[in-house]
């Protein structure tokens, strides 16, 4: 990657995503600037209410079910959300970076269209600041 050139990067986890832009400063320094962000929002949808996935009577779900769940929809919105944000910010190619705990959803809700833009790799930093991620090894291997 050359000074003043762009690339993007998506980091996602079990509760947010974040898209990053990521170019190189005339001093050899990565910089990394976060463009949009998507947070799970569970707590709020579902606050005060009987869990979906409650069973036999019981007001709440076993909490293992309601984690699978969770990622489960994440998951799905998570690769929405990168669909539109690719669009918004005409990428044409990003890396993404997703906790192993939601890898499997997230590949299994990406349609073609989108599997063709993006390259996808098991590592969990979107928890990270934007320069803790400049820095991590992760990220400038995915930049190569």
């Amino acid at each position: 990657m050359k000074s003043g050139e762009s690339r993007w990067m998506v980091v996602v986890d079990t509760r947010r995503a974040r898209l990053l832009s990521l170019e190189h400063t005339p001093w050899g320094r990565l910089h990394v600037e976060e463009r949009a962000l998507l947070e799970e929002h569970w707590e709020e949808r579902e606050h005060h209410r009987p869990s979906m996935l409650a069973a036999g009577g019981r007001s709440f779900a076993q909490p293992a079910r309601e984690r699978e769940e969770r990622r489960r929809r994440f998951g799905r919105e998570a690769v929405k959300w990168i669909e539109r944000q690719l669009e918004q910010h005409h990428v044409d190619h990003a890396e993404v970076l997703c906790a192993t705990t939601l890898l499997g959803e997230l590949r299994n809700a990406c349609p073609d269209s989108l599997a063709a833009r993006i390259g996808v790799r098991a590592c969990d930093v979107a928890r990270l600041s934007t320069a803790q991620l400049a820095s991590h090894p992760a990220v400038t291997d995915a930049l190569n």
